[in-house]
C-alpha cells in the first residue's frame, strides 16, 4: 500500500512540476501524446525551448505562445540540440585496423597505415560524444582522427535551449514508434 502511495505522489508531483513549467507562458497549449500525435507548434518562431523534468517540454514561440509538451506513461523523449563544437572523430573498428584489415585501401603501398582510417567497407566507427568509446577516442586511447566538429547532443533536465541552434524532439512509444520534429531555435 504504502508503494501505490509512493508512485501516485510521484506521479502528482511529475504532472504538478509539467504543469507549472506551462503556467510560466502567457498563452499555453497543452499536447499529450495519447493518440501519438502531437499538435506540434510551428517551426518558423521558436525562441526557447526549456526541457523540464519528468519528460515535459515547453517550447516558446515568437507569437507569445507556449507549448507545453507532456508525453503520456510509457513514451520515452529525447531531447538533443546541435552542438557546433562537438568534435566526431572516426576510430577504428573491431579489427582493429584502419581502413579494410589487411588491404592497401587508398593505394599508396602501405597496408593499414592511419590514412585508410574510415575507407569505404571497412568497420571503422564514427563516434560523436554520446557513443560509447567516444571518451577512448578523445583520450588516443583508440586510434582514432577527427573528422569533424558538430554532432547533436542531448539536453538534460531543468535546461533553456537558446538559438540560434537546431534542437531534435524524438518521442517514441512503448510500441517503439518513433516521431521526431526538428526546430530551428532563433
Amino acid at each position: 500500500m504504502l508503494r501505490v502511495f509512493l508512485l501516485l505522489l510521484l506521479l502528482v508531483a511529475g504532472i504538478w512540476r509539467c504543469w507549472a513549467l506551462g503556467l510560466m507562458g502567457s498563452h499555453v497549449s497543452s499536447s499529450r501524446d495519447d493518440s501519438f500525435a502531437f499538435n506540434w507548434p510551428p517551426t518558423h518562431s521558436i525562441r526557447s525551448i526549456e526541457v523540464g523534468e519528468d519528460s515535459c517540454v515547453l517550447i516558446s514561440a515568437g507569437d507569445d505562445q507556449r507549448h507545453l509538451i507532456q508525453p503520456s506513461p510509457g513514451t520515452r523523449l529525447r531531447i538533443s540540440a546541435w552542438d557546433r563544437d562537438a568534435i566526431v572523430y572516426v576510430t577504428v573498428g573491431e579489427d582493429d585496423a584502419p581502413g579494410v584489415a589487411g588491404v592497401d585501401d587508398e593505394g599508396n603501398g602501405i597496408v593499414d597505415d592511419l590514412s585508410e582510417i574510415g575507407a569505404t567497407g571497412s568497420d571503422d566507427v564514427m563516434l560523436t560524444p554520446v557513443d560509447a568509446g567516444y571518451d577512448d577516442a578523445a583520450s588516443g586511447k583508440t586510434v582514432s582522427i577527427i573528422l569533424s566538429r558538430g554532432a547533436m547532443i542531448p539536453v538534460p533536465p531543468n535546461q533553456v535551449i537558446k538559438g540560434p541552434t537546431e534542437v531534435r524532439i524524438d518521442l517514441t512509444d512503448d510500441q517503439n514508434r518513433l516521431t521526431s520534429k526538428i526546430f530551428e531555435v532563433f
